[in-house]
């Protein structure tokens, strides 16, 4: 038996959503992109959604937007796929790793304020896994001491924080559409914010730095010649992605529906396997369970490389927890003495697990009874 890691829950909805975008003679950023954006906003009570090439550049044009730059400093955990760092780097400034909560996996509130100086201009925050964040412990203190936060959300669309949808919470948040999220368009992302100037800066900037649309410029009566104030980018959406999107929103609660049943069986069934620690959530948080990940505990008879190998011989396809951004070659060299223990000891003892809407109960009872058989 083979089982996949993921797999995106795509159907004839999807394809003639595209056919109908290729048949229309507008392929790029349009009518389809101008439609998800109103549905996203709709979908997590924002007042403004801009959609872009992924959720990395979505990242990006925050932090160019806060006006991060040369020598300020971000805070961030390490403990988070890497290109939420990378744009650290890539908009001139300093990533300042802090540590993670071991049971949420998510930035511990208390280590922030340890890790601010004067030159602290910002917070990017992660919803590892699709388990949202403390965001109020981190709100309160951004706000004391003037720091802009930005809410890498790559992983929780449909999370609830304190009953309410991600998306509105931060200054900023970015969304991902990469296969491995719950829904998806193979890539592509959203960046959505209560904020006017915000959403409109990111327009411009993700078309170049063109004043006005080419779609909203070929549908005036008059001829109309677009302006550029600004260096911009060509981070859009197509309107094949967005379409995809569209579609993929539709089914957004049976997905997480049949996610949360599935992550549910996980626990249950592994309860009895002392060797490893199940997905913790807070009382806060209700996740989308974008991804299923457990944890060895000290005394496991398998190291983390070792079980997954084991799994991987048996046809079943597991990834490593979560990255430690600070141990991959480029920040471990240019980032000297930091020590991030709980973060540390994660990333060499946490394990993804399959999960996606179309694992089906024989499928996951093979994992399960895989993990029983090895683990012992």
């Amino acid at each position: 038996m083979i089982v996949p890691l993921t797999k995106p829950f795509l159907d004839r909805n999807e394809e003639e959503a595209v056919v109908k975008v290729l048949r229309s003679g507008w392929h790029t950023q349009g009518p389809q992109v101008e439609i998800l954006e109103k549905e996203f906003c709709a979908y997590t009570k924002v007042k403004h959604a801009v959609a872009v090439s992924s959720c990395t550049t979505g990242l990006y044009l925050s932090l160019l937007i806060a006006g991060i730059g040369k020598h300020d400093e971000v805070l961030v955990p390490s403990f988070t796929f890497i290109a939420t760092v990378n744009v650290i780097v890539q908009a001139g400034a300093v990533p300042v790793f802090v540590e993670v909560d071991r049971n949420s996996f998510n930035i511990d509130p208390n280590q922030l304020e340890k890790k601010i100086t004067k030159k602290t201009k910002s917070i990017i925050v992660v919803d590892q896994v699709g388990n949202p964040c403390d965001l109020d412990r981190v709100k309160k203190i951004a706000r004391k001491h003037g720091l802009f936060i930005i809410q890498d959300a790559a992983c929780s669309l449909g999370s609830l924080y304190k009953n309410k949808r991600i998306g509105g919470l931060a200054d900023v948040t970015c969304f991902s559409f990469h296969p491995r999220k719950v829904i998806s368009s193979g890539e592509g992302g959203m960046i959505t914010t209560n904020i006017k100037s915000i959403a409109q800066q990111a327009k411009i900037l993700r078309t170049h730095g063109a004043s006005i649309s080419d779609y909203k410029r070929h549908n005036t009566i008059k001829i109309t010649a677009e302006s550029y104030s600004v260096a911009g980018f060509n981070y859009r959406l197509t309107d094949i992605q967005a379409a995809i999107v569209i579609a993929q929103m539709k089914k957004l609660p049976s997905i997480i529906k049949k996610r949360t049943y599935l992550a549910n069986r996980y626990t249950n069934f592994l309860a009895s396997i002392r060797s490893i620690r199940t997905p913790y959530t807070p009382s806060y948080a209700i996740p989308n369970w974008q991804s299923y990940i457990i944890t060895l505990l000290p005394g496991a008879s398998l190291l983390q490389e070792e079980l997954m190998q084991k799994l991987l011989d048996r046809g079943i396809v597991t990834r490593r927890g979560v990255m430690a951004c600070h141990l991959e070659p480029y920040y471990k060299n240019s980032i000297r003495n930091c020590s991030l223990p709980i973060t540390e000891m994660l990333t060499k003892n946490t394990v993804t697990l399959p999960l996606f809407p179309e694992l089906t109960v024989k499928q996951q009872d093979y994992v399960i009874g895989s993990l029983k058989l090895l683990l012992k």
